[in-house]
């Protein structure tokens, strides 16, 4: 009568599961590629992370083009940059009147 382990042992899987070179091999192979600080789990979190703020620094880049522009559009035309100070910081020249409607929000 033959016992488990000689059963076990006799297939080649099971020489394989039972080597102790194996076991460590997989043990090894568990952490790296889960527990570990380095693991794929946190690879692919951070490769997330990464798609979202290459997002956002393209946005933010366009954001700045527009603003240059509107810089540049302001310094070189008196006239923009007048109307740009009267709208929004409510400018006025000498002897004029300035009247504030606030609408109801």
């Amino acid at each position: 009568m033959s016992t488990f382990k000689e059963k076990v042992n006799s297939s080649r899987i099971g020489r394989l599961v039972t080597n102790k070179y194996f076991i460590f091999f997989v043990i090894v192979l568990l952490y790296v590629l889960f527990f570990n600080k380095n693991s794929v789990i946190n690879y692919f979190h951070t490769r997330q992370d990464n798609k979202i703020i290459e997002r956002e620094k393209e946005n933010y880049i366009k954001m700045i083009e527009e603003t240059d522009a509107k810089i540049n559009e302001l310094v070189t035309n008196k006239e923009s940059l007048e109307k740009f100070a009267r709208e929004n910081y409510q400018f006025i020249e000498e002897g004029e009147d300035l009247y504030i409607i606030k609408e109801n929000e």
